[in-house]
């Protein structure tokens, strides 16, 4: 081989390493993204097997208790076939209603000849965001035993016997699945760029070995052209 057909050939094999370089980057790059999904599968997993539902313990028409999901009208209406007869209340002491509430409910919910201030917040009508602002402690319960009674504050929902936690178990075989499944998908395609990268390492190794190959025959060339011309 000449010394430019040598140089030709060195060119055009530094070039493709470079390339394959640029890709393995790439592939490890995109590794990496998909280690940062497996890690965002395994936390969304793991939160939906240890979240937890609120929930009041109301009784039926025969006086049987039975529990239900903690809502704003479960906490609020005072029939204990419907409710606890409580109420929410901020942390600055504002009463907690809906942006819809009407006259009624205000009124229920005030104490004796007392002007009261509401908060109005839309967050109301869902569940998981009242068991959230009351578990972060920026929402308190209040109740009172009777009609004569004032509203106390209860220093921790957990002071209400009629007020529990439970983990949430209803949805943990679709979580579990929508985990496999992810998981599964993830690892094909780790497995697929895994390939690929020990396929590129296995070239770039032989187009090293020809590199050193084409050095030695360009500096013989080179040598033997000095030679000539000594």
């Amino acid at each position: 081989m000449g010394l430019a057909a040598s140089q030709g050939r060195y060119l055009c094999l530094t070039a493709r390493m470079s390339d394959l370089i640029y890709e393995g980057q790439q592939i490890s790059y995109q590794r990496l993204m998909l280690a940062s999904e497996t890690e965002e599968a395994s936390e969304k997993y793991n939160d939906a097997m240890a979240n937890t539902v609120m929930e009041a313990q109301i009784y039926d028409k025969d006086g049987n208790p039975q529990a239900v999901r903690l809502t704003y009208d479960v906490i609020t209406n005072t029939d204990m076939t419907k409710g606890v007869g409580m109420r929410i209340v901020d942390a600055d002491g504002h009463i907690v209603v809906p942006k819809n509430a009407d006259e009624d409910l205000k009124n229920s919910l005030k104490k004796k000849d007392t002007e009261e201030t509401f908060i109005y917040d839309e967050g109301c009508d869902d569940p998981d965001y009242i068991q959230e602002m009351i578990i972060s402690g920026q929402w308190f319960l209040e109740n009172k035993p009777d009609a004569k009674s004032d509203w106390t504050r209860l220093k921790s929902w957990q002071g209400s016997s009629q007020v529990t936690q439970r983990n949430k178990t209803e949805d943990d075989a679709a979580a579990e699945a929508e985990y496999e499944e992810a998981m599964q998908k993830l690892q094909k395609k780790d497995k697929v760029l895994e390939l690929r990268l020990e396929q590129i390492q296995t070239e770039e190794n032989s187009i090293e070995t020809e590199i050193d190959s084409v050095k030695q025959v360009i500096s013989k060339n080179i040598e033997n052209s000095f030679k000539t011309f000594g």
